[in-house]
């Protein structure tokens, strides 16, 4: 079954529905995350996306579902934020290098005594540039990916430790 979620987990828990409400409102909350559907075995929040690294890894994912159904409740989340630093890390740094080389190009050329001197300098410029993104690039997009699939289980986990019916026995 293909899933249309980044992330799809389903663990055996028994909750309190309104305690795992609870949680997962001030967990998300705190991260600017807004509850926009709930039903009373459904829970689904919308994020802001993550627009740097520095930003809490739980922002990787732009949707939360969370459902409970008898004694299993399941997480789907897609990773949007995750998706958009992904792209911004393939692409951004190679357009910086071209545009760059273009520029040091044209400078190179109208200021050294040999423009082809210069029009050389630029265009080894871009190819380390692109070289060494090509290969920093997937290494960056693989750790936001999984850094962002890490934060999301931790979430599940730790709201499944708060809600618990089990734990809450003691």
């Amino acid at each position: 079954m293909v899933s249309e979620f980044d992330i799809e987990q389903t663990r055996a828990a028994r909750v309190d529905w309104d305690e795992l409400r609870r949680s997962a409102l001030q967990l998300l909350g705190a991260n600017g995350f807004e509850l926009v559907h709930e039903t009373h075995e459904l829970l689904e929040f919308r994020g802001p996306g993550m627009h740097n690294t520095q930003q809490a890894e739980i922002r990787a994912a732009t949707f939360i579902r969370l459902i409970g159904k008898g004694d299993h409740l399941t997480i789907q989340a897609e990773l949007g934020g995750a998706r958009f630093l992904i792209r911004f890390v393939k692409i951004f740094p190679l357009a910086l290098g071209v545009g760059i080389a273009v520029i040091l190009g044209l400078v190179f050329s109208l200021t050294l005594p040999n423009p082809i001197l210069g029009l050389t300098i630029a265009g080894l410029i871009a190819v380390v540039d692109v070289a060494l993104w090509s290969i920093l690039g997937p290494i960056m997009a693989r750790s936001i990916q999984r850094r962002g699939e890490n934060a999301v289980s931790s979430f599940f986990t730790n709201l499944i430790s708060m809600a618990s019916v089990d734990s809450r026995r003691n």
